[in-house]
Formats: structure tokens, sequence, C-alpha cells
């Protein structure tokens, strides 16, 4: 056992003095209760000292204590039942000495654990008449027990130790304020940033962006994504990921409403907090948990109480979100949501901008242009029949003036076919596809072949079936424009759980990557609309081995009713 020097006994009020300001410039509570049992056990030279502060609301038990058990040598624990002490140190009015505790008629009752204690002192440390603790002390060295001086020094440094114990909780709760403030102006200044973001652009990228850095810097978040709502699908759809590895543990980018945990928060539209993500189809738990990530959150992102998506975060920390956090996620699942739908229409708006331009820029060329032309060709159509017998030379150019005019009039008619992109207004794309081709062979009198089935097209929702008619579109734009083809067929199937949509001609063919490279918009259309219904887009082609485009787009559901319809195969004729 060790033995301290007693400064008590030489300089008393140096030492109180002392102890005093060390106390009361403590902010630390733990550090306060351990400098109190110091400062007891130095100025009592007992064998060990327990300060100890019962539990509570908010706040666990604390002990601190000093010096060793004089029988066992091993440092007193928690253990000890300082619950049943405070009872004693109370009913006797705040203090305790004795020389034998086990024999001492005042603290009959305790239980075994204090019958070995001999010398014993004990004090409550009171602050406006409220109690807050005790200071216990044990093994007075060389004596049989504590003298007077001693137990008043223990009691004013209880009252000292009692002032620097409120004190240091004081500080702590207006830490916690100045800390619950940051926080505040934290989660106020992601929701301004947000909401700036959202009322100063309808660029859905920029959006998606600033919500998603701002909410990943805030909570911790390693990763982050966000999913579209793909409305006519009934799907959500990886449109942005963040972070420092890519989002290897979502085995794919589509889930259905109410499909693992980012369908299940589309579908409930309410915030999904998983510490523990469940094996299930779509999530790869092992690579999850690889990068030591531990926490799923899902925010549904909602406008006028319909979803527009869901933002997942994954974080490395368990989090116990607050109730105001979980307000700044409703705020912020709003103002992003509603932003989305404002994009989304901002972007129907401009598509339908542009439409209206090309659909008047061909109206001005169908009217005005063709019409001018057209009758500059009669005129000399009816100048050469008027001219009767002439120089054939002169007949000739005349002749094939004229012929080059109707070259005009029908590129320009192909001109306009381009810039007026036909509505898919049919019952079925089967039909649609048949008049298509139709249409195409006004304009390019080549062989065409067709095997539509109008079953497959039934098991296709509407926007699929209208993209499918664009993409079929623009593919027989290009072989009119490109490909110098004798023959094409255009081929509709159901293969397996999806439906296949297939052009082919024999035409001069291509590089397919050299034409992506130079920046051909056909191609970078037909895959922006494949990928918008979920589809796979294959070009197919070399020089001179014509070319193939194939898209392959998932089916509805199971449905019920008769599917079957009608099958359009064969020829179709030149007109």
């Amino acid at each position: 056992m060790d033995t301290h020097p007693n400064p008590y006994a030489a300089t008393p009020e140096d030492f109180m003095h002392r102890i005093s300001l060390e106390l009361m410039g403590e902010t630390m509570l733990q550090a306060v209760l351990e400098k109190t049992a110091a400062a007891a056990r130095q100025l009592t030279d007992a064998s060990f000292v327990v300060v100890a502060l019962p539990k509570e609301k908010g706040e666990p038990e604390r002990i601190a204590s000093s010096g060793e058990d004089p029988d066992s040598g091993e440092r007193i624990s928690s253990s000890v039942p300082w619950l049943e002490m405070l009872a004693v140190l109370y009913r006797e009015g705040g203090t305790l000495a004795s020389a034998d505790l086990s024999a001492d008629p005042r603290c009959a009752g305790l239980s075994a654990g204090w019958n070995r204690l001999h010398s014993f002192m004990g004090a409550l440390m009171i602050s406006q008449g409220q109690i807050l603790g005790e200071i216990c002390l044990a093994g007075k060295a060389g004596a049989p027990g504590f003298e007077t001086a001693e137990q008043n020094g223990i009691q004013l440094l209880a009252a000292w130790a009692a002032a620097a114990i409120e004190n240091s909780r004081r500080y702590a709760k207006l830490l916690e304020g100045e800390n619950d403030l940051t926080r505040k102006n934290q989660e106020l200044a992601i929701f301004n940033d947000v909401s700036l973001a959202a009322s100063t652009t309808l660029e859905l990228e920029g959006i998606l962006a600033t919500t998603l850095d701002r909410m990943m810097l805030h909570f911790h978040a390693l990763n982050g994504q966000i999913f579209l709502l793909e409305e006519d699908a009934g799907d959500v759809r990886m449109a942005m990921q963040r972070g420092e590895f890519s989002a290897f543990y979502w085995e794919k980018d589509v889930f259905s409403l109410g499909e693992g945990l980012v369908g299940r928060a589309a579908e409930s539209k309410e915030f999904h907090i998983v510490s523990d993500p469940p094996q299930e189809p779509g999530f790869d738990d092992e690579a999850f948990r690889a990068n030591g990530l531990r926490m799923l959150l899902g925010i549904p992102l909602l406008s006028k109480g319909r979803v527009m998506g869901v933002m997942m975060l994954a974080s490395t920390e368990l989090v116990e979100f607050t109730a105001r956090q979980k307000a700044l996620f409703e705020a912020v699942g709003l103002s992003v949501g509603t932003a989305v739908e404002n994009g989304l229409l901002h972007r129907k708006a401009q598509r339908l901008a542009v439409f209206e331009e090309r659909e008047r820029i061909g109206m001005d060329l169908h009217d005005g242009i063709i019409q001018s032309i057209y009758a500059v060709g009669l005129m000399l159509e009816e100048g050469l029949l008027e001219m009767g017998e002439v120089d054939p030379n002169t007949r000739s150019k005349l002749q094939r003036a004229i012929d080059g005019l109707n070259a005009v009039i029908r590129d320009i008619r192909e001109y306009i076919a381009d810039l007026r992109p036909k509505r898919f207004i049919f019952d079925n794309l089967a039909v649609g596809l048949q008049m298509l081709v139709r249409e195409f062979l006004m304009t390019k009198p080549i062989d065409a072949e067709i095997d539509l089935s109008e079953e497959a097209g039934r098991w296709l929702a509407p926007v699929a079936a209208n993209d499918l008619f664009l993409i079929a579109q623009e593919a027989l734009s290009n072989v009119a424009r490109h490909a110098n083809a004798t023959r094409l067929k255009v081929t509709l199937a159901q293969v397996g759980d999806r439906v296949v949509l297939e052009v082919a001609d024999n035409g001069r063919g291509f590089d397919p990557a050299q034409r992506r490279s130079d920046g051909s918009h056909g191609l970078a259309n037909m895959e922006e609309r494949a990928h918008a219904i979920r589809g796979e887009l294959t070009v197919t082609s070399e020089p001179g081995k014509g070319a193939r485009v194939r898209v392959s787009i998932p089916r509805l559901r199971p449905q019920t009713g008769n599917l079957a319809g009608r099958e359009y195969r064969g020829a179709i004729k030149r007109p």
C-alpha cells in the first residue's frame, strides 16, 4: 500500500484553497470526481477513497476511486453497493465516521459488501438542497479512525466538489446547446442549399448532385444514390451515384415498387433506417460489410403525395437519428421531390417545343417551298409541251431540269418526314409498324418483309410501345439516308419474358463504334429511348454487310385475359 504525506496537517488552508481552485476550474465531470477522490485521500491519508454519483435521467452512474483495498490489494470497482451507503449517510445527517463499520449499529442492514470495512468516513455532496453523490473513505493509515479535523475537511471538500459537479454539468449543457445550435445551423444550411438548387435551375442533374453531396457530407455517408421513378413502368431506376467507391453492393439498378430496400422506401413513402441490411435479391450484404458499411438510410422523394424517387445513403456509423433530423429528411425529400417533378415537366416542355418547331418548319417546307418548286416544274413541263419541235439537246436539258426538281421535292419530303416524327396512335405496335413500313416504301421503293406479332405488342406499356415505334422510325430513316439497301426486314416478337424489335437491311453497312465517335445523333437517340424503357439496344453492322438494329425490353407482368392477336407477315409490295 502506498503512503502519502498529509499536507492537511501542515498547511490545511493552502491545500483547501488550491484544491477548490482546481475543482472549480475543471469542466469535465469525470475529472472533477477523480480530483475529488485524490484530494480526499491526500487530506486524510486513507487507504482508498471512492466518489460515487447515482444514475440520473440521461446520465449513467459515475464512480472515481483512489488507492487500493488494504485487504485484497485490488482497486475498488463499481461492484460495491454505494446506493446503500447513500441512504445511511442521508439518515445520519450527511456525514458518518466509524472506527469499525461492521460493528456500528448505525450501519445495520448493509449488505455483506460493507462488512470487511473498519475505519470509515463518508460525506454527502449536496448542492442547493439536492443530494448529488457521496465521498466514502476507508482504511485510515496508522490510526483506528478518522479525526474530527479530517471529518471537517472532508465536509468542506464535499461542498466544493458539489459546486464543481454542478458547474461541470452546466458547462456540459452549454456545450450541448452550442453543439445543438451548430447542428441546427448545418441542417438549415443543407436545406437552404437544396432549396436554392431546386429554385434556381430546372436541370435535374445539378439538383440531384447538390442534394446528394450535401446530405452525404452532413451524415458522414461514404456512398449515396438517387433512384427516380419510371412512372409508366412502375419501377425506380438509379439516376445518380456518388461516393468513395461504386455502389457495387447493389446488384441491379432497377427495382420494382416494394422490391428490396429501395422499392420498399418508394412504395411506403416513409424513411427506412436499416442497421443490419438483410440478405435479399438485388443487395450484396457481403460487399456492403466488406467496406465497413453498417447503416443504410432510405429517404423518399415526394411531390404532392406522389413518390418521385428514393435517396439512399450508406454510412460506416450507426446513428440514432433525432426527431429533428427526421424532419430534415422529410423537408429535403419534399423539396427534391418537387424539384424532380418540375425538372421532368421542364424536359417534357423542351421536347414539346422542339417537336412544335420541327412541325412548324415541316409545314412551311411543305406548304411553301414544295408548292413553289412544284409550280416551277409544272411551268417547265407546260413550256416543253408548247415548244413543239425543238433541238433534242434543249429538250433533254429541260427534261433533266424537271427530273431534278422532282428529286428535290422527294428529298424535301424525306427531310420533312425526319422533322415530323409520327405519333404512335395505333391500338397495337404491330399495326403501327406495318403502317410505318408502308410509308417508308413511299419514298424508298425497295423490297421489304415484315414479321410482326400483335400479341407481343400487347405485352407493352403505352410508353414502351411509343418508344419502340420511334426507334423503328429512326432506324428506317437511317436506312433511307445512308444504307443504299435493296432489302429490308422488320420483326416484332416475344422471346421468353421480353419483347424484341429488329430492323435489318442489306445495305452498305458501317462501323457502329466509328459512328458513335463521330457524334451520330441517330444511334444516340435510339440508345437513350431504349434505356428509358429498361431496354437493351444492340447495333450489328460491318462495312459492306448491312446492318441490324435490335431492341429487347422486359414485357409487362403477367396479365389476365386473352392476349392472342394477329400476325403480320410476308412481303410488302412497293407502292
